[in-house]
């Protein structure tokens, strides 16, 4: 049990609570949560206990959760009688701006997840929060993301919701795991495809079989469309259409000369693979036959590298790349493809 607490706002000291008295947020917008991860954190409080402590305020029969819902469960599960809280007397709308801006600064929710949030901001607290732009400035969100968030709730059906992950930090959407889409994939599937039966149909089909987001796109547009052709048939010309690789006019003739054999790109697409011949194109001026394809961080590039790229020196080639990208990152890993020209149009 709690020590009492008095009227002030925070009591800054960490309180050992009961677990009995702690109920869930009438407010929980987490759509979902991953099991693998909760019995992983339930194993961890089991070893070592509760290590940083939940957010609560107070209730009629006890405490709410304010954050922290993920470690209660676990230390539920782990079998742990109390744990370490803050107490805090907090409002309704106190709740929501801290579940929002806590569970987007530390924890994995999805775009969905954090739409509920601001449609409730909006419902309950109208004078407040009135519009997405008030959203995002008081908050510190462009308004943008909080557009792409709303949307996916209010224009979105439930099955398509249900299907959005929790952002990943991955190549060009790749990190996304199976059986989920990115809501970058859900937006584009709510607003190029009207009829909502499709928009199910082609969010479940995108989840089962995990694509690039620009390849995601071009099957949502293709599907928009042509909304009488088989989806199946669609999504098969798309994956399997060889992907054009686009070069400057220098760098075609560079390839076209034999000086380079080798480039290097941000993005990743599965048609990219060894073996495979694909059309290099500003408009297309030949096709290049895969030799090998690679994840590696620009800091492990040689002088070798530099020289299949067209001919540079190491410090030349970083010089090219900045000029395309901004800026070099040594930390960044990106997709080397090395090719010979199978044929010159």
């Amino acid at each position: 049990m709690a020590k009492p607490f008095g009227e002030s706002r925070a009591l800054p000291e960490v309180l050992d609570v009961n677990v009995e008295k702690i109920r869930s947020s009438a407010f929980r917008p987490r759509s979902g949560l991953d099991e693998t991860k909760l019995a992983a954190l339930s194993r961890s409080i089991r070893r070592l206990g509760l290590i940083h402590a939940v957010l609560l305020r107070p209730s009629e029969s006890g405490f709410e959760i304010v954050v922290g819902g993920r470690r209660v469960q676990a230390a539920r599960r782990a079998g742990i009688s109390s744990l370490p809280a803050v107490i805090r007397n907090m409002s309704d709308r106190e709740v929501l701006e801290t579940i929002l801006t806590e569970n987007i600064q530390r924890e994995e929710m999805t775009d969905v997840d954090r739409g509920r949030i601001c449609r409730i901001l909006k419902d309950k607290f109208p004078d407040e929060y009135p519009d997405n732009s008030t959203i995002a400035n008081k908050l510190g969100y462009s308004e943008a993301e909080v557009k792409t968030w709303v949307s996916l709730v209010e224009e979105a059906p439930r099955e398509v919701q249900q299907l959005v992950a929790a952002p990943v930090q991955g190549p060009r959407g790749l990190g996304v795991p199976k059986g989920k889409i990115s809501s970058d994939v859900a937006i584009g599937i709510i607003r190029k495809i009207k009829e909502p039966s499709r928009q199910i149909q082609v969010a479940k089909k995108l989840a089962e079989r995990p694509v690039p987001v620009r390849m995601a796109r071009q099957i949502i547009r293709e599907v928009a469309k042509r909304p009488e052709r088989p989806l199946e048939r669609i999504i098969g010309k798309v994956v399997d259409t060889p992907s054009a690789i686009p070069f400057s006019k220098h760098h075609a003739e560079l390839i076209s000369k034999g000086i380079k054999t080798q480039t290097s790109r941000k993005g990743i697409d599965p048609r990219w693979k060894a073996g495979a011949i694909v059309p290099a194109a500003i408009t297309q001026f030949a096709d290049l036959r895969i030799v090998d394809v690679a994840r590696k961080k620009l800091a492990d590039f040689t002088d070798e590298d530099a020289a299949r790229e067209g001919g540079y020196t190491l410090n030349e080639f970083k010089k090219v790349w900045i000029g395309l990208h901004s800026e070099w990152n040594p930390n960044e890993t990106v997709t080397v493809i090395r090719f010979r020209v199978h044929r010159l149009v």
